[in-house]
């Protein structure tokens, strides 16, 4: 959820530095984007999964089902990236409509890791390593300026931490003991909720 309202506020930052944009232009992204979460997003975890799946796949021999299906998130992917971008939306949300559309077909999920995980692996290292990696000022870590910015960043998202008070409890504890799992599970959920990875980097990034 917090990478769709990043999306969503990084296609609204773009407007920002724009010189003198029309009022509409402010609300063009937000409409876009809640519009194609909506429409194609909605239909990503309805209809769509069950017709590809039902009407497609299962028509066909087994041995061309993982091809017909890379083949046809291939073609919705560059439908919805341009068509994302070109409607003021991100075409990352397009990415992401694209692969939430097989989330619920079956063997999709096992299929893409057996056939794409090693390249895939050191494409988000080219990729990532790229866009923000030759970004970070190393040199600069020892400047207090960047070293209160960063704090006074890291603070926004501390408000996730609380998320931790959520998180179920699946063992018992015995009363005395020293080790408590679901205290374990508290402190490791609300630590990782407030952990930003390469994508709030780009948000940042731009931002800033």
């Amino acid at each position: 959820v917090d990478d769709i309202l990043g999306l969503i506020l990084l296609s609204m930052f773009q407007v920002l530095v724009e010189v003198d944009p029309p009022i509409i232009a402010y609300f063009i992204p937000f409409i876009s984007s809640l519009g194609f979460l909506l429409v194609l997003g909605g239909s990503a975890v309805t209809w769509l999964p069950k017709f590809i799946q039902n009407k497609i796949l299962k028509k066909l021999p087994e041995q061309h089902r993982e091809l017909t299906m890379f083949s046809i998130m291939t073609a919705m992917l560059l439908a919805y990236l341009p068509l994302l971008n070109y409607t003021k939306s991100s075409y990352l949300t397009g990415a992401f409509l694209a692969g939430a559309t097989f989330s619920q077909i079956e063997s999709a999920h096992h299929a893409f890791i057996k056939k794409t995980h090693q390249l895939m692996t050191w494409l988000l290292r080219v990729f990532f390593a790229a866009s923000i990696g030759f970004q970070v000022p190393v040199k600069l870590f020892s400047d207090p300026y960047v070293i209160g910015w960063g704090f006074i960043l890291y603070v926004c998202v501390l408000a996730k931490f609380p998320l931790m008070f959520y998180v179920p409890q699946f063992e018992d504890v015995k009363e005395g003991a020293s080790y408590n799992p679901f205290l374990r599970d508290r402190l490791i959920t609300g630590l990782a909720m407030t952990c930003r990875g390469e994508f709030s980097f780009i948000i940042a990034a731009f931002a800033l």
